[in-house]
This record gives C-alpha cells, sequence and structure tokens, in this order.
C-alpha cells in the first residue's frame, strides 16, 4: 500500500511482516481519516491509526468470499 497527495500512510499488512492468508479486498478510511481498515476475502481485518480493532471474521467458515465492505 502506498500513500499519495495529502492521504496519510498508518501502516499496512506488509509492514507490519503479516502474510494476508486471503487476497486484501477493501480499504475503509476511519470518520477522521486518521486511520483505515483493510479487509480480506476470508473475513479478516487489519486495523490502522485511530481505526479500532472490531474482530473479524477469519475463523469463520463463510459460504462465499467477503467482496467489499462498507462502514
Amino acid at each position: 500500500m502506498f500513500a499519495f497527495g495529502d492521504a496519510g500512510f498508518f501502516g499496512s499488512v506488509p509492514a507490519q511482516g503479516i502474510r494476508a492468508s486471503a487476497p486484501l479486498i477493501s480499504i475503509e478510511p476511519t470518520p477522521t481519516g486518521d486511520g483505515y481498515w483493510i479487509i480480506g476475502s476470508d473475513g479478516s481485518v487489519f486495523s490502522y491509526g485511530d481505526a479500532q480493532f472490531p474482530g473479524s471474521l477469519v475463523h469463520e467458515h463463510l459460504a462465499a468470499p467477503v467482496t467489499g465492505a462498507s462502514w
């Protein structure tokens, strides 16, 4: 992940040394713009900046891959 213009960079999955187990499919900003959540198709959720970790579905059996997210 890269930040351009006035977008803030608060971290990324690879920068933490984490190898995602499924494709990362969505990034959602926090209301303040000072953080974001990155969502994986397996239900994983990664939080950065002022984003609070809401939990994830990575250990649940999903009927289909996650294809998007919105807060």
